[in-house]
């Protein structure tokens, strides 16, 4: 499995606390990650994004199996991302990059995905470069996200999206998966919300696109 530890870089104010990046990582159903396991009633931060409340998270483990996690900004957190993250063995591509499916992907911690999205018949599908070494439904495989998210509810998951479609096309098929409901991001004004803030909202998925020209905010990073 090829890993990259992708950490997300945005605007930051400087009178903000600084934490150095930490690979976030979780079991596949939402357990502890890395360092043990941590506590399920572990809380989040006394004061919530933009100074409210602390928001109310499901029962379960902390935020992407990490209690420290739950009061650091989605910018100040990096993750474990599989590039080319489509192109598996279990799809059958004829040069894999990875050797299981997104969902087992996530299953076992990766929280980001590379995915490169093409243009085949009319529609957007998940390929590589012009689809001749394999390719797949864009819709199918977001089902896999979706399915994550829905029986994890205190994992975040980033989709990296490299789009020669437009990104109306995207957001279609986000909508079509039933995942716009999930979509998360910054607020013009206070900046990226902190992963607690992201599980209480359940706006779980942050997606990055190569060319966001036209698409909603939630999804033109």
């Amino acid at each position: 499995m090829l890993l990259w530890v992708f950490p997300f870089f945005a605007c930051e104010d400087e009178k903000a606390p600084k934490h150095p990046p930490v690979v976030a990582t979780a079991t596949g159903e939402g357990g502890a990650g890395e360092g043990g396991a941590a506590s399920p009633d572990a809380g989040p931060p006394t004061l919530g994004f933009g100074g409210a409340p602390a928001p109310t998270l499901p029962h379960g483990p902390p935020c992407n199996g990490r209690a420290e996690l739950c009061d650091r900004r989605y910018d100040q957190v990096a993750v474990p991302v599989t590039h080319a993250a489509m192109a598996n063995t279990a799809d059958l591509w004829s040069f894999p990059a990875q050797t299981r499916n997104l969902r087992q992907q996530l299953d076992d911690s990766i929280r980001g995905l590379w995915l490169e999205v093409r243009a085949l018949d009319g529609k957007p599908a998940l390929c590589f470069g012009d689809c001749g070494q394999g390719h797949t439904s864009l819709r199918t495989e977001l089902g896999q996200v979706r399915s994550f998210l829905d029986v994890n509810p205190r994992e975040i998951v980033t989709l990296l999206v490299d789009n020669y479609v437009p990104a109306s096309d995207i957001v279609a098929a986000l909508d079509a998966a039933d995942l716009t409901r999930t979509l998360g991001g910054p607020d013009a004004e206070a900046g990226w919300p902190t992963l607690a803030d992201l599980i209480a909202s359940n706006t779980r998925l942050v997606v990055f696109l190569r060319d966001a020209a036209g698409a909603p905010p939630s999804v033109s990073h």
